[in-house]
């Protein structure tokens, strides 16, 4: 932020400041039931929108389901596999170059 931004953030904050003290020291219940009202309309806010968004958090819950569900059908194919024991194959490679270096 430039300098000027900063210096009339900062005011602003100051102002804000003595604003909120002098309503709590003049109007407290005024205060306390601004508090209260916008607590409530955060939480109408809330509990109305939450779930019904379609953006890129529904997307994701999208690729996550189906990643659950691969993730199920390969451990459902590993349980399923058979125990078969490997086989030695006794192959011929390497005997007969053996039989002609010592002849």
């Amino acid at each position: 932020m430039t300098f000027k931004k900063q210096l009339f953030f900062g005011i602003l904050m100051v102002l804000a400041v003595i604003g909120l003290v002098n309503s709590l020291l003049y109007n407290l219940s005024g205060v306390i039931f601004m508090f209260a009202l916008a607590a409530l309309v955060v939480f109408v806010i809330h509990r109305f929108s939450g779930r019904r968004s379609a953006g890129v958090d529904s997307k994701y819950q999208q690729a996550v389901r189906r990643q659950k569900q691969q993730m199920k059908q390969k451990k459902k194919a590993a349980r399923s596999r058979k125990n078969i024991p490997f086989q030695v194959i006794d192959g011929n490679k390497g005997k007969t170059e053996k039989k002609k270096y010592l002849h």
